[in-house]
């Protein structure tokens, strides 16, 4: 494949763990001299959540984290590493924007990447997204390295609009027909995220539910985290504030059975923890696209319930619902469908016009 934006995603199912490594990966590096760029250049850019307690090496663990970065010169390489207990996670290198011919790094523990050599001797944009699940093990982005001499461009401009999903496979991109991981960039979130031109954290996790699922704990008990597995690591919602929350949830509690009393009741009370953190933000629960929206299913009035109930305690006017058609088959969505899935949603925000995306102050990170 030719050399694309590099794409961090780290997606996690424990039960539904996907870590083969990918038919074609980044070359293993050369031996000349390099420019070292450090990990806490101001010039990097980082998208998600990520651990900073090392700036030198700052650490993630959710589905599409990423890092980008404009770099001068005819090659570079990341320096990657990863700890913890799970399969190592793929990445994307994406390239000058390059979305659709990304180049593919394996999950193995080799430290240092080629991305690309052989460039134009001009700048260029890199981005570094985690690809698989969130159970793959966490990922340490260590810096890049350069042609010598060559040094990183002033960043570009962070997107102006930023959007949040919580969910679960559907979210995370697990089981997409032709991907041999777990791919959230080809999923419905990131996916909508791009055609909105907005900034994008996912916190997601194949199997996962609000009150029982495959995996456990569910989302209320780690949608607060900076990593999905560090119950120690809180998430300070101070610093990045979306202008719109998307919630996608109840898939696998439709299959686990649970029961809508306690379902309606602990999605209000997320809600509800949700609104403390982002008093601005427009939160749209939705569910789908898959048999929990079937022709006769009850889940999407449980939401349309859970939803009635947390504006009639909060007087929140900013809680509406969002429900995708059935894709009519069994099995998660394939990347076209995704696709398909982000347009409408897409569609859905941008109607609402300009003002969705002026309430919250700008983000920290």
């Amino acid at each position: 494949m030719k050399p694309g934006l590099l794409l961090l995603v780290f997606s996690a199912a424990a039960v539904f763990a996907q870590a083969s490594p990918p038919p074609e990966t980044a070359q293993r590096p050369s031996a000349s001299p390099a420019a070292v760029i450090d990990a806490d250049n101001p010039a990097i850019q980082y998208f998600g959540r990520f651990s900073f307690a090392n700036p030198k090496a700052p650490e993630s663990g959710w589905p599409a984290t990423s890092v980008r970065a404009r770099f001068e010169g005819t090659s570079i390489r990341a320096r990657l590493a990863s700890d913890g207990t799970g399969a190592l996670a793929p990445f994307y290198a994406i390239l000058d924007g390059r979305e659709d011919d990304p180049v593919v790094l394996g999950g193995d523990k080799r430290g240092e990447w080629l991305i690309a050599k052989g460039l134009p001797d001009t700048v260029h944009t890199i981005e570094l997204v985690r690809l698989g699940n969130a159970w793959n093990a966490p990922s340490r982005f260590q810096g890049f390295l350069l042609d010598a001499g060559k040094k990183l461009a002033e960043p570009p401009p962070r997107p102006a609009r930023r959007i949040e999903f919580y969910g679960d496979s559907i979210t995370e991109g697990s089981y997409m027909a032709g991907q041999p991981f777990a791919n959230p960039y080809r999923a419905y979130a990131a996916t909508t995220a791009r055609l909105l031109h907005a900034e994008v954290s996912l916190v997601c996790k194949g199997g996962m539910g609000l009150v029982r699922g495959f995996t456990m704990p569910p989302l209320p008990a780690v949608y607060d985290r900076t990593e999905p597995a560090r119950a120690d690591m809180p998430w300070g919602f101070s610093h990045w504030t979306p202008h719109v929350v998307v919630v996608n949830i109840g898939q696998n509690d439709s299959w686990k059975g649970t029961e809508p009393a306690p379902y309606i009741d602990a999605y209000a009370k997320f809600l509800a923890a949700l609104r403390g953190h982002y008093p601005n933000a427009l939160i749209v629960c939705a569910l789908g696209s898959m048999d929990a929206v079937a022709p006769g299913s009850k889940w999407p009035g449980h939401i349309r319930a859970a939803v009635e109930q947390a504006k009639k305690e909060t007087q929140d006017p900013r809680i509406e619902t969002f429900f995708f058609e059935y894709l009519g088959k069994k099995g998660h969505p394939d990347p076209a469908q995704a696709r398909a899935m982000a347009e409408k949603l897409a569609a859905f925000l941008e109607a609402k016009g300009p003002a969705l995306w002026t309430s919250p102050p700008s983000p920290k990170i």
